[in-house]
């Protein structure tokens, strides 16, 4: 029956768009009604016309761009911390399941504001439309300069460091090495985003694929080997399968921080809501690519543990004497299963798969910066666009300006710390956002809604992210501290920004007066 209903919802709100009394990013028509449009300037005020036939994005792509984002280094790295705080197979493999449920309720929220007000921009765009400039202007702000850029920066350092591995297999790289190689790659992502959005969406799908069938292939190993040792004494399989649901070592304080660990392997859901305008269809398309794609990476992530747990000694992925995670289990996992193949052959299929996940945040990441600078929040210098044959535009310099970033985080900065900086301000973020939903429910609950969740899903998430962002002050207080003063650093440039505009008469495009703006720009 619910299935019935939301399937009604979705052909409702194909009418709606396709009617000429409300904006579709389709063709961008003016409306009486529409909040997003101001009806004085016959103008797109909050979304972005894109054409029907410069949409890039289908289904397909649309779960390419969720899962590709979300599937990257985090599960082969973070499968070591989840099981030292859970100290059992049962323990990580609920963690695991936990991670991927939080991901699904924070992107079927944003499933729902996607459809709501189906232009790209995300959160920049919600926070916009609810909260009005101010704090659009420190999202932006926040994002250009930490998360966006230091989560390719993540990724990149992870990606070099696997390209590497096959040739310091006894030993750490050169540190000019590694980080020379981890900017090398950040420039030629850029590179390939600048030159075609089509051939990034096909690179974008064909990784995809490859590192699903990768995951799904240490699964099914792992499955096999579990079928042929769980009866026999003596090996990995049978030791750690005996002790896999003793949890008595597990508090619920370790237990939080294992899906803490684990959240990060998720992290990439909410990336569609960046390029919605490219979407085809996107009222249909992008729940289905959300219910679909969250899913599939859950899946492939507990499938991919379970292979872990079943040819390695869990003393191989977490030492409990040291209390730390063994680092390049991975190779270990290929080298026990494949023997000096895999040594060779693992890292690398590591580094394909976090650079489909560099790929897939440089995507999304530019075109954010784009949207900010139409609206003047980022200088207009980064609003120009290149047009190439069919492809949509390019947003070039939005990609140069955070592939600069990045490479500026690379250089000095670690993992661990950019990790840090990174969870405190993207959870903050992601509150504000769902919190716009709420809002939107409240103040106008008429409002057409192509899919609805239940309430309780976004004060659910809610309630789980203000939670993670005080877990992240307590465990790093020092890096969390620093991400949280350049949010907050935004405050006072965008009074500079304001002055600098009323004195030289600069007037950004308006945005249409309602009763969810308690702030505004006269």
């Amino acid at each position: 029956m619910e299935d019935e209903h939301h399937e009604q919802l979705l052909q409702e709100a194909e009418t709606l768009v396709n009617d000429s009394n409300v904006v579709h990013p389709v063709n961008g028509s003016p409306s009486d009604t529409n909040p997003l449009v101001d009806n004085d300037n016959d103008s797109d005020i909050i979304g972005d016309a894109v054409p029907t036939k410069n949409k890039t994005i289908g289904l397909t792509g649309g779960i390419s761009v969720i899962a590709g984002c979300m599937i990257g280094s985090g599960i082969f790295a973070s499968p070591g911390p989840v099981l030292l705080h859970t100290s059992s197979i049962s323990g990580a493999l609920a963690a695991w399941t936990i991670a991927g449920v939080i991901a699904l309720l924070g992107a079927v929220s944003y499933a729902e504001l996607g459809t709501l007000l189906p232009v790209s921009g995300g959160e920049y765009k919600y926070v916009l439309y609810v909260f009005g400039k101010p704090a659009a202007f420190v999202y932006i702000w926040s994002t250009a300069l930490v998360t966006k850029p230091g989560s390719l920066a993540i990724i990149c350092l992870v990606c070099a460091e696997y390209i590497l591995k096959p040739f310091y297999l006894k030993s750490e790289p050169p540190w000019l090495l590694s980080k020379g190689l981890s900017v090398m790659v950040i420039l030629t992502i850029s590179t390939i985003n600048s030159l075609s959005a089509r051939l990034s969406i096909r690179m974008q799908n064909v990784l995809t694929a490859f590192k699903t069938v990768a995951l799904v292939g240490i699964g099914f190993w792992g499955f096999i080997v579990l079928i042929r040792d769980v009866s026999r004494p003596g090996t990995p399989c049978y030791d750690n399968f005996r002790g896999a649901y003793n949890t008595t070592e597990t508090t619920v304080s370790d237990f939080g921080i294992a899906v803490v660990a684990g959240l990060w392997s998720y992290d990439g859901w909410n990336n569609l809501n960046l390029v919605t305008a490219e979407l085809v269809n996107p009222v249909r398309n992008l729940p289905r690519a959300v219910f679909m794609g969250v899913p599939l990476v859950t899946f492939c992530y507990v499938l991919a543990n379970l292979g872990y747990f079943s040819v390695l000694r869990l003393t191989q992925i977490a030492d409990w004497e040291k209390d730390e995670a063994i680092p390049g289990f991975v190779t270990t996992f290929g080298k026990v299963a494949f023997g000096d193949f895999g040594t060779v052959v693992f890292p690398l299929c590591i580094a394909l798969s976090t650079f489909g996940a560099a790929n897939g945040s440089a995507f999304s990441g530019g075109r954010l910066v784009y949207e900010a600078a139409l609206r003047g929040d980022l200088p207009t210098f980064f609003s120009k666009e290149k047009s190439v044959g069919n492809d949509p535009p390019i947003p070039i310099r939005g990609l140069l300006l955070q592939a600069a970033l990045a490479s500026l985080m690379v250089l000095p900065g670690n993992f661990e710390q950019l990790l840090a900086g990174f969870s405190a301000v993207a959870w903050i973020f992601y509150f504000q956002a769902v919190s716009c939903l709420l809002i939107l429910r409240y103040k106008e609950p008429k409002k057409p809604r192509p899919f609805r969740v239940w309430i309780w899903v976004p004060i659910l998430f809610c309630i789980i992210a203000f939670c993670l962002v005080i877990s992240t002050l307590l465990e790093q207080p020092v890096e969390s501290a620093i991400a949280i003063a350049l949010v907050l650093s935004g405050i006072p440039v965008y009074m500079i920004v304001k002055w600098v505009r009323k004195r030289n008469g600069y007037t950004p495009e308006p945005i249409v007066e309602t009763e969810m703006k308690p702030w505004r720009e006269d």
